[in-house]
């Protein structure tokens, strides 16, 4: 239960980075602590973003619902 709760907790929690994301994509380019994970995966363009982003969003929502 708490497992679960916690999944819950990140599923929620990544609501709003993943919409503010979206929103404006070129905010997640300035962020200094995202550009080694975007050039580690080479991601350069604010196009490339948006699937990763939504496959990680729609990881994290499945883990919490089937836990």
């Amino acid at each position: 239960m708490l497992l679960s709760s916690m999944a819950e907790m990140i599923s929620i929690g990544t609501v709003v980075p993943f919409l503010g994301a979206l929103i404006n994509p070129e905010k997640v380019f300035n962020h200094p602590s995202a550009q080694p994970i975007l050039i580690f995966f080479g991601i350069g363009r604010s196009q490339d973003l948006l699937l990763p982003l939504t496959f990680i969003f729609c990881v994290a929502v499945v883990a919490a619902g089937l836990l």
